[in-house]
């Protein structure tokens, strides 16, 4: 892992004489190496997005790819980090793609910034608000990048960190 600060391309990347730069990490061949962006958030390590590229396209794009999470049926949220660290590397749009139902929707990055409200540093966007978009394959990430790293406290883990199984107090 990488973090954002110190991102370089991965060994055989740099062999080929990849260069990290500019539009994030690209090889000779001008293709964009996609990275799943992490960040820390309720004490664990989650991966909202990731910056990648679709087929036949070397163009960045802010993805989330939605697999059965909870709570995203409405609204989806990005850490403040996730959007700045896309922009800074050249993406312009966020696509929201839903496997489930091939369901892809897309809104300019500049639109979420002025749309979507803010609260504990992340843009909360309503699926609604974003266009629908043609299905289109993309690059999958091998790669990732922490954004931002809030280490857990040091000790053993505390309960409420752990599934528990819940009992009817009777």
């Amino acid at each position: 892992m990488r973090r954002h600060s110190d991102a370089r391309p991965p060994a055989s990347l740099a062999a080929a004489g990849g260069r990290a730069g500019g539009k994030g990490l690209e090889s000779t061949h001008g293709e964009y190496t996609p990275v799943a962006l992490q960040v820390a958030k309720r004490g664990r390590i989650i991966c909202p997005a990731k910056l990648t590229s679709f087929l036949g396209s070397n163009a960045p794009v802010l993805m989330t790819v939605h697999r059965h999470q909870i709570g995203v049926e409405q609204v989806v949220s990005l850490p403040n980090v996730v959007v700045d660290y896309a922009e800074q590397h050249g993406a312009t749009r966020y696509y929201f793609v839903r496997e489930r139902d091939r369901l892809m929707v897309s809104i300019a990055l500049a639109e979420v910034r002025r749309s979507g409200w803010q609260q504990r540093n992340e843009y909360y966007i309503p699926i609604e608000a974003m266009a629908p978009a043609p299905w289109r394959a993309w690059r999958y990430a091998t790669e990732a990048v922490v954004l931002e790293h809030t280490p857990p406290p040091p000790g053993p883990p505390r309960p409420a960190t752990h599934a528990r199984q819940l009992t009817l107090a009777l």
